[in-house]
């Protein structure tokens, strides 16, 4: 048994040492890409019709960089899959949902700060690093917490339901009479 354990944690200590080299490497992409992209940008601007077309290619990668790369979502659906014993079906569906709400929110601040108060990219880029950042990461710790006081509210139900008479330790030692009648209900059902 403890041969299994030490085995386990040694398996689990690998596969994040390469998981945090896997993310080096998409973010180290990312920037790549996103050099590629800020570039054919500068050509749309300059009147080269091939730019078009490297934009297109360059933000085709970068989706797939991206997605392999360190981000709040994965580790939300992936908690979320943990803490409701979802199914695959659900989990895709939510995957897929949660894509679509951040991408129609990003096109909207972008878009209705770049119309509305007429800032540039550069002012952007400034307002997302200053202000969008520190706030989805306060966003994301409200959703923890709001997980854990969840959890432990249950908890005490859980232990508060339990009625403990004067003289007792606590805890039961046998099954009562309901258990048994159930226990006996569920081995008829099944034979």
């Amino acid at each position: 048994m403890i041969a299994l354990c030490i085995l386990a944690v040694g398996a689990v200590a690998w596969a994040m040492v390469h998981w945090f080299e896997i993310q080096r490497w998409a973010a180290g992409e990312q920037r790549t890409f996103q050099n590629v992209m800020a570039g054919a940008l500068r050509g749309i601007q300059a009147g080269d019709p091939r730019s078009v077309w490297t934009l297109c290619r360059a933000t085709a990668a970068y989706r797939f960089f991206h997605a392999l790369g360190p981000g709040h979502g994965k580790v939300l659906i992936g908690g979320a899959a943990l803490a409701s014993g979802a199914t695959l079906k659900r989990l895709s569906t939510l995957t897929v949902l949660s894509s679509l709400a951040q991408a129609a929110t990003a096109i909207l601040l972008v878009g209705g700060l770049y119309f509305l108060l007429q800032i540039g990219s550069a002012d952007l880029a400034d307002l997302t690093g200053i202000w969008l950042a520190p706030a989805s990461y306060v966003a994301i710790a409200a959703i923890g917490v709001v997980l854990i006081f969840r959890s432990v509210r249950s908890w005490h139900k859980i232990h508060q339901s339990k009625q403990i008479t004067h003289g007792c330790c606590g805890h039961a030692h046998g099954p009562s009479a309901g258990d048994v009648a159930t226990l006996r209900q569920h081995a008829m059902r099944s034979l």
